[in-house]
């Protein structure tokens, strides 16, 4: 065996016995999560302290438990979610910081600030969301340098800009996420990059370059791996079809990818079949508008999304009058006047609605109203109607 051999053999036994000695230190996947179980209890500050007297290999697996649950959160609970990466970041931070697995500490704690900013984003709330990515961005600056937690970040950073409206910087953002996605064959998560970019192009009104952006990017996502993001890309890029107009071919799209919705949540559903209804509606297709506009209208009282139900009730009471029924159009707004009134519904909004449904009373409202109202609606719910 020659110097070279010899010399690449012990570097190589070096590091499975330093691998080895590391896999001893860690948690199993039941334990990790049963502390971060616990770090997320109302007695969390006596878990934080007992964080602190752990192994810093198994207190990363204890906060990589915490940030799995963070992330599952934020579309079914955003305030849990922001409970969630509180506590993910009060973990990340009492880890120690030294030693072989400092630079791993630092990645940790920035994701955790990362996942708080997020969840700060989310709940509408931008500067502590400000505060945590400049957290973030210290904390990564001292980590490994790893592509796909960068990535991961930008992305996030991402959805922040464009809910402020920055989207030409959500983009750039999108992009570079997308490439350091790509350049690891991580094609699923540049997928969902690509998804979110093309929203963002949307927003900055470059319609056609949207339908590009997220047709090239649909054909990296894996349902089976990300299921969301595949249902976010059919229906957004539906949606973006029909808005350049073609709303024969975006309910095509829709027909053909259908089965993917079945993975989704039940408001996913509910958006899939909305989507559908409104391009019946604008096709003239009124009787299947009809059926799909009821049961989104139904859906989301039940699931008490209030905003949608209104904005969904509108578009049915649109829909009635183009078939004729001005008695039903005034049994439905009698239905959504408490809805306005109570609810999460603009005061413009509102006072629009009173004048609707007195005209709706006297069965003398017209589709073109309606349609007003519905327009009005729309403009304060902002980018709700797509998924993400």
């Amino acid at each position: 065996m020659d110097l070279h051999a010899a010399a690449y053999s012990q570097a190589y036994e070096r590091a499975v016995d330093r691998a080895s000695r590391l896999a001893s230190r860690r948690l199993r996947p039941d334990d990790a999560a049963a502390r971060a179980s616990a770090l997320l209890a109302k007695e969390r500050r006596q878990h934080v302290a007992g964080l602190r007297r752990l192994d810093p290999a198994a207190g990363l697996d204890v906060v990589a438990a915490l940030s799995d649950h963070c992330r599952q959160l934020f579309r079914c609970d955003p305030e849990a979610a922001l409970r969630a990466a509180a506590a993910t970041v009060e973990a990340a931070q009492a880890l120690g910081a030294y030693g072989t697995l400092r630079t791993l500490v630092y990645d940790a704690r920035a994701l955790a600030w990362g996942l708080l900013a997020n969840a700060h984003r989310v709940v509408e709330d931008y500067a502590p969301a400000e505060r945590c990515w400049r957290q973030s961005e210290r904390s990564l600056e001292r980590g490994t340098g790893d592509p796909f937690l960068q990535a991961q970040l930008l992305d996030l950073q991402g959805s922040l800009r464009r809910d402020q409206q920055r989207f030409e910087e959500a983009s750039d953002l999108f992009r570079e996420a997308q490439g350091l996605f790509l350049s690891i064959l991580e094609l699923p998560m540049a997928g969902r990059s690509g998804v979110n970019r093309g929203l963002a192009i949307y927003y900055a009104g470059r319609i056609d370059e949207s339908i590009q952006v997220t047709a090239t990017a649909a054909r990296w996502v894996d349902p089976r791996r990300e299921p969301v993001t595949a249902i976010a890309a059919l229906h957004n890029l539906a949606a973006f079809v029909a808005e350049a107009g073609a709303s024969r071919s975006a309910l095509c799209l829709l027909e053909d990818g259908g089965l993917l919705y079945a993975a989704g949540s039940t408001t996913d559903q509910l958006r899939g079949l909305w989507l559908r209804g409104r391009l019946h509606a604008a096709l003239g297709e009124w009787p299947l508008a009809e059926r799909c506009l009821g049961a989104v209208h139904r859906g989301f009282r039940q699931g008490e999304l209030w905003f949608d139900a209104a904005l969904s009730g509108l578009e049915l009471a649109v829909t009635l009058l183009h078939l004729d029924q001005p008695a039903e159009v005034g049994r439905l707004a009698e239905e959504l006047l408490p809805v306005f009134v109570a609810k999460e519904i603009p005061r413009e909004a509102s006072a629009s609605l009173l004048l609707f449904v007195e005209a709706a009373r006297r069965q003398a409202t017209s589709a073109e109203q309606a349609e007003a109202l519905v327009a009005e609606l729309k403009a304060q719910r902002g980018g709700r109607g797509f998924l993400t």
